[in-house]
């Protein structure tokens, strides 16, 4: 759900629809804010999701702007609302899933939403990984390039799972006072 795209920039958007998707909708993934599926060089720049996710079953590829993220860019973006499924997997506050080599990043953008969701257990070459629900994005996959910098979330953990620890990706726990304050639009560089 949301738009499935390639090779696309979307600037200066606002998604408003609030989404409630209740258990026994059937094939469903790749659910997002404002694109559901990207397999190509998708540039999200100054777009904001002001419309609540709510999902009672199990659906895969579910972010707060966008679900499932092959390549490109996100930046000076938000995600405003509150993300709740139950049975998800890779699910994000930004990003659900991201894994490939076009990735340019996620810069300057925050998540403000409250994520909630349950862990699963996932195989990686071999070993098994608790997913947890990612404040910023559900899976950060191992081909990317470290260009992960200057987030913010509320929450507990800014990433569900990172492939490769060495990207070092980079995201602050921030808090009201942050946002009230206007001290967190400073750290964003007034993005918003």
């Amino acid at each position: 759900i949301g738009a499935a795209v390639d090779k696309v920039k979307i600037q200066n958007t606002t998604s408003l629809v609030n989404m409630n998707i209740e258990e026994g909708v059937s094939g469903l993934s790749k659910i997002g804010g404002i694109v559901g599926s990207s397999k190509g060089s998708l540039i999200l720049e100054k777009c904001a999701n002001n419309g609540s996710l709510n999902l009672d079953g199990a659906y895969d590829y579910v972010g707060g702007l966008v679900g499932y993220m092959e390549g490109g860019l996100i930046e000076s973006s938000i995600n405003y609302q509150n993300i709740t499924s139950n049975k998800a997997k890779y699910l994000g506050g930004l990003v659900g899933f991201v894994d490939n080599s076009s990735f340019e990043g996620i810069k300057n953008s925050a998540n403000l939403g409250v994520i909630s969701g349950s862990s699963f257990d996932i195989s990686v070459n071999g070993n098994t990984i608790t997913m947890k629900v990612g404040e910023l994005v559900g899976y950060l996959g191992n081909h990317l390039s470290n260009s992960v910098t200057n987030n913010y979330y509320i929450g507990n953990d800014a990433f569900g799972v990172v492939i490769n620890e060495s990207l070092n990706p980079q995201a602050q726990k921030t808090s009201d006072d942050d946002i009230t304050s206007g001290r967190l639009a400073y750290l964003l560089n007034d993005a918003f």
